[in-house]
């Protein structure tokens, strides 16, 4: 999708744009179409990377970056872990409990370090999320003076660090994700592409293009597959998911809350930053760029606007009482009236 709009910088399919007021983003949203395919999320600092919270954990825990095979590895141990101790704590379906991705999105909720990222399909409900955490300071605990003027001193830059909702070209995530996926089964059995296309006719309500459709669903043991094209199937979208991003929509209903904030998660090893140049470069030959094509845009906006922009989105019905719909919400919403 092209972008529209004055001071917007592209570098390698990714864009940044400064806003001064809050109003000018609801604003650029509307001038580029809502931006049609993409989701969002909103973060309460510009610095922040989009690094999932299992990817963050090995970082700090693993002076050398483990290798792909390695930290593949450790995914799968900490989902076979997670499984096994959620037994008889939480209702799932028969497909819900066969699927990767939806026992990793009941994680999510429930503070497991997964390899996925919250996101929404609301560019106002991404907004809440950036502007509704307050910035605080919590001394150190018996500090001389000079620790106090530091650490005030840190926290005053802080208020002037921008608060920024990043938009993720969603579409051209699956379509990259699904051509990676077809090469990966391709390279392991080169009829194998077609025979799945043929099979997937048989699949009542499945979206060709749309997705992995059929290849997902023997990869998650959900077709009458045999055992041969189910490994080559796993082993296929699990070699795509360690270089290419991927986008999750559970559909669990165990989470409330994603329903009531139209959530859903990308899945990928590393911080999304660094994953996309190259991928979707317009010619991937020669790496070049259309000059105003974004496949992850990050808008920022003044910390100083947050007043404002709570407000604003509390008269549209977009606050704690509308995204968590569970007492903790009701607890929130009642605070922000105090």
């Amino acid at each position: 999708m092209r972008l529209r709009g004055s001071d917007i910088s592209f570098s390698k399919g990714q864009a940044e744009i400064t806003l001064q007021t809050w109003e000018e983003f609801p604003a650029f949203v509307d001038e580029n179409d809502n931006l049609k395919g993409y989701i969002f999320r909103g973060h309460s600092r510009s610095s922040f990377d989009l690094r999932p919270t299992l990817i963050r954990a090995l970082d700090r825990r693993h002076p050398v970056a483990p290798k792909d095979k390695d930290i593949a590895s450790i995914i799968s141990q900490q989902l076979r872990r997670f499984r096994l101790a959620i037994r008889g704590r939480v209702a799932l379906s028969d497909r819900e409990a066969a699927s990767e991705s939806e026992i990793w999105a009941v994680g999510q909720h429930h503070g497991l370090a997964t390899p996925l990222l919250d996101w929404t399909a609301s560019p106002l409900v991404a907004a809440f999320f950036a502007f509704s955490e307050s910035r605080s300071v919590l001394l150190a605990e018996g500090p001389d003076r000079e620790s106090v003027r530091r650490q005030l001193e840190v926290f005053e830059k802080s208020r002037e660090e921008p608060r920024a909702v990043f938009a993720l070209f969603a579409r051209r995530i699956n379509e990259v994700f699904y051509e990676w996926t077809t090469k990966e089964l391709g390279s392991r059995d080169s009829h194998l592409p077609d025979k799945l296309v043929a099979m997937e006719s048989f699949m009542e309500g499945d979206d060709h293009g749309a997705g992995l459709g059929i290849i997902e669903r023997i990869a998650e043991r959900l077709f009458p597959a045999d055992p041969d094209t189910f490994c080559k199937c796993k082993e296929a979208v699990d070699a795509a998911e360690l270089v290419v991003p991927r986008v999750i929509a559970p559909l669990s209903g165990e989470n409330r809350r994603l329903v009531s904030q139209r959530g859903l998660f990308t899945k990928h090893y590393g911080p999304l930053e660094e994953m996309l140049p190259g991928l979707f470069a317009e010619d991937r030959k020669t790496g070049k760029y259309f000059g105003d094509e974004a496949i992850l845009l990050k808008i920022n906006m003044p910390n100083s606007q947050r007043d404002v922009a709570l407000r604003w989105l509390d008269a549209a019905n977009i606050n704690s009482l509308s995204l968590f719909p569970d007492l903790q919400g009701a607890s929130l919403f009642a605070n922000t009236r105090l």
